[in-house]
């Protein structure tokens, strides 16, 4: 398949909102693994803060709650690693 044909498939996948169809990209195992782990602890943070908002980017969750934002990556040894924001960044899930 093209680059180009999978971005226009990917682009398009929020039609299928609410069928219970997901379309996910094919990810190589190690990365899969990783995705793994940020999407667990994605979960884990919106159980304890329901209204905070969390997205996976490029191999890194984005996490804002209402009293501060982090992200958080994996390193080499499969650790997840916090760091705090500076306050001036502009996580994925905000506007301009």
């Amino acid at each position: 398949m093209r680059t180009r044909d999978k971005f226009q498939i990917m682009g398009l996948t929020h039609k299928l909102k609410g069928t219970g169809i997901y379309v996910n990209e094919d990810l190589p195992p190690e990365e899969r693994r990783k995705h793994s782990l940020l999407l667990q602890k994605s979960k884990e943070l919106k159980q304890s803060n329901p209204h905070a908002k969390t997205s996976i980017k490029s191999g890194r969750l984005y996490y804002n709650g209402t009293a501060r934002k982090v992200s958080y990556t994996i390193n080499e040894d499969g650790e997840l690693i916090e760091e705090l924001a500076t306050g001036r960044e502009t996580f994925p899930m905000e506007g301009p």
